[in-house]
């Protein structure tokens, strides 16, 4: 059988789309025979019992062939034919229509935005629905997703009444909090560490940044699940001999590595708080503290807090002036457990395995060689197969080409921490190392800090359920 190519309109398919108003609150119009009272960009509203109806707009076609008395072809059906009409299938012996890849339609679209196209993350909810946004504007989000952050939607609300005037009322949205540090000895759950040549550790009820000296070192604190909000504002307690720059880094639609300053920090002897208003255009997932003099003097803090509000509007969600009473106690007679991991190395230690990454281990005069790869930030990482240790300390020989950073970490909980970071050395120095995290960690990583891919030589690791300080070494 062949399609009639002159064939005319036949019939044109029309029905009531579903009721476009009720996402705003308003039933559609009930008569077909209302009178247009107000139009706005949601469509066209009537009045009915004294109240707003939306009034039903007319479903397109779901495809061109229908226009032409045709049906519609399934989902996969193979071309057989294309005209100026369009593409064109055979089912059952008869011609239908392949409708061309419509973008996805929703509710949004009623109130003048756009479908998300590429996002899910929920920016904002109220009564319409879930708001995404994309390419610099608001969009709606179909079906059921999951919230990854809440920021305020920068709209209005249209207030009907039983007259054909409409008023406009700004909505606040309560701004909302992401408290990022506190007290402890460690960063809370979702964030972690991206800084470059600086030593971040915890001590006496604060995060400390140390900066490698002449280096601008920072801490760069990551948000691991999506963004931090879009503008907003930062507080932090801060005390320091240092001057310090708080940064953002991550700025989604710039390059990844540029950073924006928010503010600075000229030094105070003593915890101060600070607030930090970020430019509503920035939208980022980094925090970053940062070494403004390259002198290597300590950045204390406490109570890192990020809020989507402005600072003027900030309200913290914690007690930022408690601080844990710090004890001391006299040191019990319980010694310390050594576990030697490897002494001389000519393969990888019985019970660990290595999870590392951009590198190869070769070995040579007893030790372990880790030879990265260029561009790669290359680690060996030496997993624990049964157990985990708790704090304590790490000794080790070790001599390399390059800066290394010294790592631990979690696998279950996939937190990692810095220990330190080391200057490249030509001979072997030994180091013995302080585990102040509060962390139980199973895997230990030796990582090529600069990318370089300069080599490492690690002998003698050892670690020590005790402090650097009562180290007693076992290596003979």
């Amino acid at each position: 059988m062949f399609k009639n190519l002159s064939i005319a309109a036949l019939l044109v398919a029309s029905a009531r789309a579903a009721c476009w108003s009720s996402s705003q609150g308003y039933p559609c119009c009930s008569s077909s025979s209302v009178v247009v009272a107000f139009s706005d960009a949601s469509g066209e509203w009537g009045v009915e019992n004294g109240d707003w109806c939306g009034i039903p707009k007319e479903e397109k076609v779901t495809c061109f062939a229908e226009k032409l008395g045709y049906s519609c072809c399934p989902d996969g059906t193979t071309v057989s034919y294309t005209d100026g009409d369009g593409k064109w299938g055979v089912v059952n012996g008869d011609w239908c229509g392949i409708a061309e890849e419509q973008k996805p339609t929703c509710w949004a679209e009623a109130l003048g935005y756009k479908c998300c196209q590429t996002t899910s993350n929920v920016e904002f909810i109220d009564t319409d629905g879930k708001w995404g946004f994309e390419n610099g504007d608001w969009c709606g989000i179909n079906g059921n997703v999951k919230v990854t952050t809440t920021t305020a939607r920068r709209t209005t609300t249209t207030r009907r009444t039983t007259t054909t005037t409409r008023t406009t009322t700004t909505r606040k949205v309560k701004p909302t909090y992401s408290v990022i540090y506190e007290t402890g000895k460690k960063l809370n759950s979702g964030y972690e560490n991206w800084g470059w040549d600086a030593k971040m550790s915890f001590k006496d009820s604060a995060l400390v940044v140390t900066s490698d000296k002449e280096s601008y070192g920072a801490a760069s604190i990551k948000k691991l699940s999506g963004y931090y909000g879009k503008g907003g504002c930062i507080h932090l307690l801060c005390k320091t001999d240092n001057r310090a720059f708080i940064k953002i880094q991550g700025v989604q639609g710039e390059d990844e590595e540029d950073s924006f300053q928010v503010g600075t920090i000229n030094g105070d002897s003593d915890f101060t708080e600070y607030l930090f208003d970020v430019e509503d255009e920035y939208r980022f997932d980094r925090i970053i503290i940062q070494d403004g003099a390259a002198s290597g003097e300590p950045i204390n803090v406490r109570y890192l807090i990020y809020s989507t509000g402005t600072c003027e509007d900030f309200v913290a969600p914690v007690d930022t002036s408690k601080v844990p009473v710090t004890t001391t106690t006299k040191k019990n007679n319980v010694r310390a457990v050594y576990t030697t991991i490897f002494k001389t190395a000519y393969s990888m230690p019985s019970g660990y395995d290595n999870w590392g990454w951009g590198c190869s281990i070769s070995y040579s005069g007893g030790a372990m060689v880790i030879n990265p790869e260029e561009g790669e930030y290359g680690a060996v990482s030496l997993k624990r197969l049964s157990g985990s240790f708790n704090g304590g300390s790490l000794r080790f020989d070790m001599k390399n080409e390059g800066k290394v950073n010294v790592i631990v970490e979690n696998s279950d909980r996939d937190e990692k921490y810095n220990v330190d970071s080391i200057s490249p050395s030509d001979e072997y120095q030994t180091y013995i190392l302080d585990i102040d995290f509060d962390l139980p960690f199973d895997r230990i990583n030796f990582q090529d800090a600069k990318g370089s891919g300069d080599r490492i030589w690690i002998k003698n690791l050892v670690h020590s359920t005790g402090s650097a300080e009562d180290f007693v070494d076992p290596i003979n």
